[in-house]
């Protein structure tokens, strides 16, 4: 797949999903998930996919790295991580940590095993499985993506122990789905907001300290 096809179909994608699929859940994740898992497998159209949505977890993590001490967690967790895992790429290059990448559907789940060994990056451990089951919470730093449908699930099982020095990031898409998203999940936890041009909202839950 060529470079000039990547981009066009780059500039298809933006106008059929803001126009179309933006705010229609769950036909967008479907989307989504079969997208990926047809770009994967294509080198190029994978390296161009994740230039695109690096951002979020770039500016995630500088945000996190100023108002918190990443050395305190033990590992990074990432619950949806899809066909082409991107977040978790990005945060295996940019932090000394082991790195899970959590998949449900097979598909996705057998397209990210493929494209890591095409790629050869050995630090990102992807397991088959709910969010809401992985155990080794503890001392973690947690991303729950964008299209995750069990947010308020895993949400539950990261926070439910004040022992555990955790730090998680959940993504949520439009102001609408902020307000539903705070009102229905957050109820009695501290967090703060990162907002994204790409219309994505970052909330950061954490029971450290803001201030380092």
């Amino acid at each position: 797949m060529n470079s000039v096809l990547v981009q066009g179909y780059s500039r298809l994608r933006q106008r059929l999903y803001h126009s179309f699929l933006f705010n229609r859940r769950p036909l967008n994740l479907y989307f989504t998930m079969f997208e990926e898992i047809f770009l994967s497998l294509f080198t190029e159209s994978c390296e161009y996919f994740f230039r695109e949505w690096e951002i979020l977890p770039e500016r995630e993590l500088a945000y996190l790295s100023k108002h918190y001490d990443l050395n305190r967690v033990d590992r990074v967790v990432v619950v949806g991580a899809g066909a082409i895992p991107y977040t978790a790429i990005s945060v295996s290059r940019k932090l000394d940590k082991p790195v899970y990448a959590i998949e449900k559907n097979v598909l996705a789940y057998l397209a990210s095993l493929r494209l890591l060994h095409r790629l050869g990056i050995d630090r990102i451990k992807v397991v088959k499985g709910l969010g809401q089951h992985f155990r080794d919470y503890d001392n973690s730093l947690v991303i729950i993506t964008l299209h995750t449908l069990s947010k308020q699930l895993v949400l539950e099982r990261v926070t439910g122990s004040d022992k555990n020095n955790r730090i998680v990031v959940v993504r949520q898409p439009s102001a609408q789905n902020v307000r539903e998203f705070e009102s229905a999940c957050l109820d009695g936890l501290k967090y703060e907001v990162i907002e994204h041009n790409q219309g994505v909202f970052s909330f950061v839950i954490s029971n450290q300290s803001a201030a380092l």
